[in-house]
Order: structure tokens, then C-alpha cells, then sequence
């Protein structure tokens, strides 16, 4: 008499559950992966975006016959306007922000003239400047990344005015701030 085995078709409850439990791991896995990549993509945007408006605000500045940067530009998130003056177009649209209803890039021109600004404790201060009365010579372009910590920034007039908390990231005339 021989033995008989019994033909197995299908998969047990627990091979069901293990596999599950597996395809849900990897997932868990690429997905925590893939937030954090885009993260760091919105962040090299930004960086890119902000390279962008810089050249044009230098342009701005060449073009200008007092040599002034703007003193204003157009609000990014509503996505119109750009960087001109008389018939020279700069930069004809400002990026924004790729989470523009929550973060947003932020300009703030301002003087160091000494003569044209207030003084704080008998040192001139940078002061905001028209474009007019009073000409913008410097100014900081800044922008909170979400990828970094720190206030890169700090010290830097307009530093803590960016969307989202303080400015992590800025450049200026020379680059880099």
C-alpha cells in the first residue's frame, strides 16, 4: 500500500498574510524615498529660480543709468509680471515657488548710503529704498528650502521675512549670502 499525498492547490491564509505584509514594507520604504527626493527637486528649483531672477535684477542694474537695482519686484505667486524697465524686459516672468500657497521667494533691495539712511545707536543702518529719492545699491533675494535647517541667512537684512519662517537660503549681489 502505497502513500498517497494530498495535491495542494492555492496558498494558505499565512503565505497570503506574509506577502501582503512584505508588499506593504516596501512600500512604506519608496514611499518615505520618493517624499524626500522631491523635497530636494523643489529645492534645486528653487536655488535655479532664484539664479534666474538674480541675473535679471543684475541686467536691471547694468541697464540702469543711476546703476540701481529695482525696488520692487512683481509678487511671484500671482505668476504675471516681470523685471523691466522702459522697453527692456529683464526677466519676462518671475518664478514662484513650487509650494507658492505656503512658501514664496522674497526680495528686499535696500541702501547702504549712509547719508540717505537712519541711524541705530549712532551706526547707519541699511533702510529701505525707493528707487527714486533713495537708490537701492544691495540687496537680499531669499527663499526657505525645505530640505535644510539653519538660518544660512541670519544677519542679512530681510532674512526674516521669508514665507514659512526664516530665510535658509540667500544671495545677493556677490552670490551667496
Amino acid at each position: 500500500m502505497g502513500l498517497r499525498y494530498k495535491s495542494r492547490l492555492g496558498f494558505t491564509f499565512i503565505e497570503i498574510l506574509v506577502s501582503i505584509s512584505i508588499i506593504a514594507i516596501l512600500v512604506a520604504i519608496s514611499t518615505s524615498g520618493l517624499s524626500n527626493i522631491q523635497g530636494k527637486s523643489r529645492d534645486g528649483k528653487r536655488k535655479t529660480d532664484l539664479g534666474q531672477i538674480q541675473v535679471a535684477i543684475e541686467s536691471y542694474r547694468d541697464g540702469s543709468t543711476a546703476s540701481t537695482y529695482p525696488a520692487d519686484i512683481p509678487e511671484q505667486c500671482a505668476g504675471t509680471g516681470g523685471i523691466t524697465a522702459g522697453s527692456n524686459t529683464y526677466l519676462a516672468t518671475v518664478p514662484h515657488d513650487p509650494k507658492c500657497n505656503t512658501l514664496s521667494y522674497y526680495y528686499y533691495p535696500f541702501s547702504n548710503n549712509t547719508a540717505s539712511c537712519t541711524t541705530y545707536m549712532g551706526v547707519p543702518a541699511p533702510c529701505a529704498c525707493n528707487g527714486t529719492t533713495v537708490l537701492c545699491d544691495d540687496y537680499t533675494l531669499g527663499v526657505r528650502l525645505e530640505r535644510e535647517t539653519g538660518s544660512v541667512c541670519a544677519g542679512n537684512p530681510g532674512s526674516n521675512l521669508c514665507v514659512g519662517g526664516d530665510c535658509n537660503y540667500c544671495v545677493g549681489p556677490y552670490g551667496k549670502k
